[in-house]
């Protein structure tokens, strides 16, 4: 075996290749995204797999366990990272609920109920797009003098802390991606959900229902008035 620190160290060569693979990925563009979701969430699996593997090692463990403060601000990063992604996990399941509930208010023709969903969907979105914006945030790569408080430490520890805080901002930086691919679907969602045929024939339906209320109010007041104007001949 190789011993750290050593970039021909197989285990450390593979977590470089993860780094790349997610990182190429989440530079991709929104509508490349949105069609690779998939493909994303397993680079990032894959990179938390072989951080496993490192973890695992002895070498790693003694190097962290040297590292100070800088594996608190991982531990951190990572904690930041696991309350993104339950916040996402929710925000998924609500808009989810959001969309049945408008597709729902539209086969039934009920206009406020297809507004309540509707602008419930566009908090949604808005959720999201926090969470990207968040995630993205924490997306910056560390330099390597920033990673030990200016360097100080054994080579061994430098290099897998910042292998670590390496890998958490390229998962930050895929989470990013994830969330606003996400959201821009949502938006493209509520677009299509507000100019579908269905939508339009029940706005049309709830205009003529206005129409006809009020129709039919002036008609009732017409009366009245008239039944008032014989009351008074009489």
């Amino acid at each position: 075996s190789v011993s750290l620190p050593c970039r021909s160290h197989p285990i450390l060569a593979h977590l470089h290749t993860h780094i790349r693979s997610v990182r190429a990925w989440a530079q991709q563009g929104t509508a490349a995204l949105a069609a690779s979701v998939a493909t994303g969430l397993a680079h990032v699996d894959a990179l938390h797999a072989a951080l496993g593997d490192l973890l695992d090692l002895p070498e790693a463990q003694d190097a962290l366990s040297g590292a100070g403060g800088s594996v608190d601000r991982l531990l951190d990063s990572f904690l930041r990272l696991a309350d993104a992604h339950g916040c996402f996990q929710e925000a998924v399941v609500a808009l989810k609920q959001d969309v049945a509930e408008a597709l729902a208010a539209v086969r039934r023709r009920d206009g406020a109920r297809l507004a309540s969903a509707v602008r419930a969907q566009r908090r949604a979105g808005q959720e999201l797009a926090r969470l990207a914006a968040t995630a993205r945030e924490s997306a910056v790569r560390p330099s390597r003098l920033s990673i030990l408080g200016g360097g100080h430490g054994s080579s061994a520890e430098v290099e897998v802390t910042g292998l670590l805080m390496e890998s958490a901002a390229a998962t930050a930086s895929a989470s990013a991606a994830l969330f606003g691919a996400v959201a821009a679907m949502s938006v493209s969602v509520e677009a299509e959900s507000c100019s579908c045929k269905g939508t339009a024939a029940l706005v049309c339906l709830v205009k003529k229902n206005k129409k006809k209320s009020t129709a039919s109010d002036l008609l009732n007041l017409d009366k009245d008035d008239d039944e008032s104007e014989v009351e008074l001949d009489s």
